[in-house]
Order: structure tokens, then C-alpha cells, then sequence
């Protein structure tokens, strides 16, 4: 288990138009020693979906966005850096290339995070 104190490394999103080279992209970052990228989890979209489906229901319970979005932000990690962890790796990659289309879904609920976005061209 990681310690209080010790940093977790920033996450990697990969986004990116269909057929642009994201799969290469997560194969290469996963052969890294030291990060995960495992299949595409497309997670957000689902968390997403319960958010506008359901946020009366949710914000009956008490919780504002803010909160909601820390909770959700914590599962999502914590899902990553199992993975991670099963992998014998620190550090975590989500390749969900339409993550692109949902930018404003509270920047990934306000993660520190890195992005890498492809591009191809004829």
C-alpha cells in the first residue's frame, strides 16, 4: 500500500478521433515498466449517465456536485490504481477516446491529470 505522504503520479487520459492511433498509443504506454493502461474502461460515460438520470435522486441524499464529484473521483482512482497494482505498476493510463466529448463533465471530475490526444491525418 502506498503511504499518506507519498504522491500518487498524476493519471494519463488518452482521447482521440476514432482510428488515430490511441490503441498503439495505450500499448506503448503499457509496455512501460512503471504504468498501466489497461482496456478501455469508458467508465465517466456510465458515472455520467447516473449523474443527469438520477441527480434529484442523489442530491436528496444530501450531497452537492462538489462532493459527488470527490466520491466519484475517489472510485474512479481507486478502480485505476487496482489495476495498476495488480499489473505490479504505479502509475495508471485510461484509454477512453471519446472521453474527448465530455471535457466538460467537470474535467474528469477535477483530476491532476495529463492528456494525450492523436490526430491523423490523410
Amino acid at each position: 500500500m502506498r503511504s499518506v505522504t507519498q504522491r500518487t503520479p498524476r493519471p494519463i487520459f488518452i482521447v482521440g478521433c476514432p482510428r488515430s492511433g490511441t490503441t498503439l498509443l495505450r500499448l506503448i504506454l503499457d509496455s512501460h515498466p512503471s504504468i498501466s493502461a489497461g482496456p478501455e474502461s469508458r467508465f465517466l460515460w456510465g458515472i455520467r449517465a447516473i449523474e443527469e438520470r438520477n441527480w434529484p435522486t442523489l442530491a436528496g441524499f444530501g450531497l452537492d456536485r462538489a462532493e459527488w464529484h470527490d466520491n466519484v473521483r475517489s472510485l474512479f482512482e481507486a478502480f485505476h490504481l487496482r489495476y495498476a497494482e495488480h499489473q505490479g505498476k504505479i502509475r495508471w493510463a485510461d484509454k477512453s477516446p471519446d472521453y474527448a466529448l465530455m471535457l466538460d463533465t467537470s474535467t474528469f471530475c477535477t483530476l491532476s491529470h495529463r492528456s494525450c490526444t492523436l490526430s491523423a491525418t490523410p
